[in-house]
């Protein structure tokens, strides 16, 4: 820094003397910073992964990780920096760079969490530091998942340790972080809602430049003002929704560790939260015919807060801490969302996304007998409703609903044609993500109907479709299954000749994306034979 003894008071000197830039660094040592940063990561990688390190490695890893340093001399020279960029006399671009210093000497604290020596002593004294540097992302939105990083790493080292049981004050090092957990967390929820709603605003905003736009072209006026607003709300939208997801991974971890009783209850504040906004949307669009700009302003601020209240639940899912009856009650709350397309296309997928984390991290909770009954006659019957944007989270729900199907019951095993036709298009969707789910499914059916024969007939009653769209795709999954199993079940290997000289009949197709598919199963075919 500007100083020698690093107390601040040789600061002044220094600057007049020869600090270029003024502030908490100097010009000629700020290349130290991205050093410094690789320097503690290396060390701590090295030291707590290898049980031979020396003891110059562990002394070193005393003196670089402990959060009185970051506290202390990382922070006060971030202090500096940013009172530097706020000193009236400095050029724009001279408090640009204080303020970029700023948001890089933050970048050490994710690596000072990794294996912090002192988290009993001062993560209490950091962590108000890191509210208060979280409510300031209006100047600083860079920090959101600097932070944020941070507090995943020390939620997972400490976690694992303790597991462990590899260090001597893991255990206390979890008591102390579960118990400022209670005062992080709710500044994380309201710091989730606060960007969604700037997301919100911002959409808006670009839908009203585009509309101005054409005003304007119809006045014969420039519209290079209203294309750049348009372009900077687009742009900072897209920002909120990476911090919206940092933030929320940060509290899919300290979730992990909070006292269950807390997260209880934040639980259910997210929970009535998201059923009284969707109460609200369902009396506003009942009452109004949509024509108002308020009314539109409103919609577009209730999908926002619902989205993030979704986002906040799901992060719970993800953490792996609910109880059943917690469990019970979001997916009683999500149901709703799921079966209408009457919502912003936005807060279907983040239900379906909601309804997927539950299907991954609380596989027992939707494969039991009552609860699976209703999840199958869900996914059925929302079939038409399902946005496009939706498709994907939909398809990894279906496939945990499918792994739990018995192929005993015949009321399972009716599910399969009923949902097959959706599977087929999924196959030849624009989305790279949705195809490759789509075969998963595509498998994990196989599998659960434990029936080849069979379940290939049904894969070609769709070959009689009155779209090319449709034989194609059923020509594609015919494909996958004869690559698939083929060369191991003789069952299917038995079933070649025929399906060949059924599938060959679509040559006389006049679609060459038919022909396309044919063409491609005809290769496999022969490939599996020979």
């Amino acid at each position: 820094d500007d100083d020698d003894g690093g107390d601040g008071r040789g600061s002044t000197k220094k600057n007049d003397s020869g600090a270029k830039g003024g502030g908490g660094i100097r010009d000629d040592r700020a290349w130290l910073l991205p050093l410094m940063k690789q320097c503690i990561t290396t060390t701590t990688g090295s030291s707590s992964s290898s049980s031979s390190s020396s003891h110059h490695d562990v002394v070193a890893l005393a003196r670089m990780t402990r959060l009185s340093t970051f506290q202390g001399r990382v922070l006060g020279l971030a202090r500096r920096c940013d009172a530097a960029s706020a000193d009236g006399r400095r050029t724009a671009a001279e408090a640009s760079i204080q303020r970029a210093r700023v948001e890089e000497l933050w970048s050490l604290f994710p690596a000072f969490c990794v294996h912090p020596l002192d988290v009993r002593e001062n993560f209490g004294n950091v962590a108000r530091t890191v509210v208060k540097a979280l409510g300031d992302h209006g100047r600083y939105p860079r920090l959101v998942p600097i932070v944020c990083g941070g507090l995943k790493n020390l939620t997972i080292g400490i976690m694992e340790r303790a597991t462990a049981s590899t260090s001597p004050t893991a255990k206390e090092d979890s008591d102390v972080l579960s118990k400022v957990s209670t005062k992080i967390l709710p500044s994380l929820f309201k710091l989730v809602e606060t960007l969604n709603q700037q997301s919100s605003s911002s959409g808006a905003v670009g839908k009203d430049g585009e509309e101005s736009m054409d005003v304007d072209a119809a006045a014969g006026t420039s519209s290079s003002t209203s294309s750049s607003s348009s372009k900077e709300a687009q742009s900072k939208g897209q920002q909120n929704a990476q911090l919206v997801e940092a933030v929320t991974d940060a509290i899919g971890q300290l979730a992990r560790i909070c006292p269950p009783e807390f997260l209880q209850t934040l639980f259910r504040k997210v929970v009535q939260r998201l059923l009284a906004t969707a109460a609200k949307v369902a009396e506003s669009s009942g009452s109004s015919n949509g024509e108002s700009n308020n009314g539109a302003s409103a919609a577009a601020a209730a999908a926002a807060r619902m989205s993030s209240l979704l986002g906040l639940g799901q992060a719970l899912v993800a953490s792996g801490s609910l109880d059943d009856a917690s469990l019970s009650l979001l997916y009683r709350a999500v149901r709703p969302l799921v079966r209408t397309d009457e919502h912003d296309p936005r807060v279907q997928k983040r239900a379906y996304k909601v309804l997927a984390e539950m299907c991954e991290r609380h596989g027992d909770f939707v494969t039991r007998d009552e609860r699976l009954g209703e999840m199958t006659d869900l996914l059925v019957d929302s079939i038409v409703t399902c946005q496009v944007s939706a498709r994907y989270m939909r398809i990894r729900c279906m496939i945990h609903v499918v792994e739990g199907l018995d192929s005993g019951n015949v009321a399972h095993m009716a599910v399969m044609p009923k949902i097959m036709g959706e599977v087929l298009l999924c196959l030849k969707d624009s989305n790279a993500k949705t195809r490759e789910a789509s075969y998963q499914l595509l498998l994990a059916m196989a599998v659960a109907r434990d029936d080849m024969a069979d379940y290939f007939r049904i894969i070609l009653a769709a070959l009689g479709a009155q779209t090319t769209h449709m034989r194609s795709a059923a020509v594609m999954a015919l494909s996958r299954l004869t690559f698939e199993y083929a060369r191991e079940d003789d069952a299917v290997r038995e079933l070649l000749p025929s399906l060949m000289q059924t599938v060959a009949v679509l040559f006389d197709d006049s679609s060459r994306e038919v022909t396309k598919s044919v063409i491609g199963f005809v290769r496999v075919s022969v490939a599996a034979m020979t």
